[in-house]
């Protein structure tokens, strides 16, 4: 099967995320990056001592980057409100939902670059069944021309 000029632009865009935060490969790898970019922001921005709202306001930072990620979201939300719950161990949940999202970070990426990999090696394929080559030969003298 032979992917058109559009279909190959579709499929691309599905790869890579269709430019949608949290979409695709490629918008998961960006969501949790933007939410790692704008958590690192927010403590930057705000060293004041870590209260509930503190904690509240660095959730919120990072919470709308996970917004078409169910899951994840859902994830991020539960931490949230364990931070909340839990004033006196807010810091070590809030570092074990770092390490989550670091790993999620890790998988999303792995996945981005095994599908734009096997994409990759799928359009060889197809760009090595396209050529056709043919040779001619006129006495001694023999010439290839390949399309």
């Amino acid at each position: 099967m032979r992917l058109s000029t559009i279909g190959c632009c579709c499929l691309l865009s599905l790869l890579a995320g269709c430019a949608i935060e949290g979409v695709g490969w490629q918008g998961h790898v960006d969501a949790y990056n933007n939410a790692a970019a704008d958590g690192r922001e927010y403590a930057s921005l705000h060293r004041e001592t870590k209260d509930a709202t503190w904690y509240a306001g660095w959730c919120s930072a990072i919470r709308p980057h996970f917004a078409r990620m169910g899951d994840v979201r859902d994830r991020v939300d539960h931490y949230c409100a364990a931070m909340q719950a839990q004033p006196e161990s807010a810091e070590a949940i809030r570092m074990d939902l770092v390490a989550t999202l670091n790993a999620g970070t890790s998988s999303a990426t792995t996945s981005r670059d095994s599908a734009y990999s096997a994409f990759g090696a799928s359009t060889q394929l197809q760009q090595a069944k396209q050529v056709h080559c043919t040779t001619t030969q006129f006495g001694d003298t023999t010439s290839t021309d390949c399309r």
